[in-house]
Parts: structure tokens; C-alpha cells; sequence
């Protein structure tokens, strides 16, 4: 039986190989690419099938990079472009972290940094932080290693290197992409706090948005966000948070910057965690705008309209 998941249509075909669609068509009236005939007339040709019909004839597809598991990869980006999420390919990232097939993980980061179609936001939101969380669990309850998880950590965050790289390049093709006026941003994580995937996704969404972002990585002082600021003049200030840290944390770092400033801020704060709870904008907080988010989407949702 034709697994319908991975049939594809003559336009589809054409895309995966970097051809005409009026090529695939030729090349299956000639025989030389084998198709089925739908109730409606229409060709459908079965994935695996032009995945070889593109070997034989030296034709790169780039999906073929992940071997016996292209076909998966392929019905995942068709179940996302179908109906709007990324299961398929969420479930085959947590097969390869079990299998310890890390060199896959960092490709397909890379591999959807290419694809327009997917934004930035679902890969950290559907992907990545659900991936994630699920390793922490392993991790608890005994299934992996500590070290097995750090591995597995610092793979994702070469992945997200490769994805940003990769997203940045597809941009920079694109015509009339550039800076937006008053556009720096500083971003980093909380001192006290080690892992840096989550202000990393931050910078990838703001440099995908035109923004120049200053990125100070891992365990920065509060003092050193403000330093930065003043330095560059920028008009944005994230902070990232782990999901060990509490909101009284992300208050307390808050009060110590309204007490260095002691003046009203010419920046915009932003504080983003898993665990940190919305803190209100009053009146004693010299912040030009004082937000708090939980995730990609809502923040990148807000960030472009600044």
C-alpha cells in the first residue's frame, strides 16, 4: 500500500530536485521517473522513488543528508505546511537524542534554518523546547546519564548556531533585508544562570527581524547589561532566565537596575522564562516598557512591532 503521507505531486517533486515542474512531467512520460495516476488523472510519485531517480542521475536533494530517515523528515515539513505543527519532526528529534544520533540533530536545525515556510518562533516552540523538556525528564527519572544530557545540551545549542546561520544567509538574499532605525538589542542570560538556548533563540528572532543584537552570552552581572546598554544606546534589554530561577530572581534584578539608573530608562526590558511570572509596570520603574515572556512566539509576536 502507497503511503499517501509521502506521495508527492509533479510541483513538490520538482521543488525537492531544484528543477521545472514541466521537467518532472517529461521525465515521467518518458519512463525515466516512475508516477501513479490518482481517480482525478493527476501524477503522484512515491518519495523513495525520486529519492533514487536522484542519485541515478547526480541530481542533489537536500533533504537525502538524513539517509533512511528523509521520508520522515520530508512528512514532517508536509504535516506542518498541512496542519500547523511539528510532532512528526519533534518525535524524530527525540528518537535521534535516544539514539545518540547527534550529528542528525545539529543538520536538521540547519536544515530548517533554510525553509522560510517554517518560522523561527515553531522551531523553538514545537521543536526545541519540547525536546528540551522531555530530555530534562529523562535526565530525572534515570533514563540517561547527566553526561548524556550535557552532550545532548550542548548538541542542540551547535544546532541552533548552524540554524541561525543558515536562516541569516537566507535572508541576506533576500532583497531590501536590513537594520530597522533604532534597532539594537542587548541579550543574554542572568547571572546565575548557565544555559544560554534560550537567550540564543532570542537573539536568532531578532537578527531574523533586521535587529542588531549584541549577544553577551551566559552569567552576565546585572551591571553589565546596563554597561552595554549605555554603551551601544540600545533601545532593547533581554534577559533570560533558567527554569531553576523564580521570579523573585527576576524582580530582584529589575530593582537592581532601577536603582542604578535612577533616571527613566531610554530602553524597553525584557525578561523570558519558563518560570518567570508577568511583573507589572508601575510607576517607580524608570523602564520605557517592562515585559515578561514565556515563549517564542508571544515574544516574537511583540518584538516585531517595536
Amino acid at each position: 500500500m502507497l503511503d499517501t503521507n509521502t506521495l508527492l505531486t509533479t510541483a513538490k517533486a520538482a521543488k525537492l530536485l531544484g528543477t521545472h515542474e514541466s521537467s518532472v512531467k517529461r521525465w515521467c512520460n518518458d519512463g525515466r521517473l516512475a508516477s501513479h495516476a490518482t481517480d482525478g488523472g493527476h501524477r503522484r510519485i512515491e518519495f523513495d522513488v525520486l529519492l533514487s531517480f536522484a542519485e541515478q542521475n547526480q541530481i542533489f536533494v537536500p533533504v537525502s543528508i538524513f539517509a533512511a530517515d528523509a521520508k520522515h523528515i520530508w512528512a514532517g515539513i508536509e504535516e506542518f505546511q498541512k496542519r500547523g505543527h511539528c510532532q512528526r519532526l519533534l518525535d524524530r528529534v527525540l528518537d535521534w537524542t535516544l539514539q545518540r544520533e547527534l550529528p542528525s540533530l545539529v543538520e536538521l536545525f540547519r536544515y530548517l534554518g533554510g525553509l522560510p515556510e517554517i518560522p523561527l518562533q515553531t522551531i523553538f516552540d514545537e521543536i526545541l523546547r519540547p525536546a528540551l523538556y522531555k530530555v530534562g525528564e529523562w535526565w530525572q527519572s534515570g533514563e540517561i546519564s547527566i553526561s548524556h544530557e550535557h552532550i545532548v545540551s550542548h548538541t542542540f545549542q551547535h544546532g541552533l548556531y548552524a540554524l541561525n546561520e543558515t536562516r541569516q544567509q537566507l535572508l541576506r538574499r533576500k532583497a531590501g533585508f536590513g537594520g530597522m532605525p533604532d534597532s539594537r538589542a542587548i541579550v543574554g542570560c542572568a547571572e546565575g544562570n548557565l544555559h544560554e538556548i534560550a537567550s540564543f533563540c532570542v537573539r536568532s528572532l531578532l537578527e531574523a527581524q533586521g535587529w542588531e543584537v549584541y549577544y553577551l552570552g551566559a552569567n552576565v552581572p546585572t551591571v553589565e547589561f546596563l554597561a552595554m546598554q549605555r554603551k551601544s544606546e540600545a533601545s532593547l534589554v533581554c534577559i533570560s532566565y533558567s527554569a531553576a530561577a523564580t521570579s523573585g530572581d527576576a524582580m530582584r534584578d529589575v530593582r537592581v537596575m532601577r536603582d542604578l539608573i535612577g533616571r527613566d530608562a531610554n530602553f524597553r526590558l525584557v525578561l523570558g522564562g519558563s518560570t518567570i511570572k508577568p511583573i507589572a509596570q508601575t510607576d517607580n520603574l524608570p523602564f520605557r516598557e517592562l515585559r515578561t515572556f514565556n515563549s517564542a512566539t508571544d515574544f516574537s509576536a511583540w518584538s516585531i512591532q517595536q
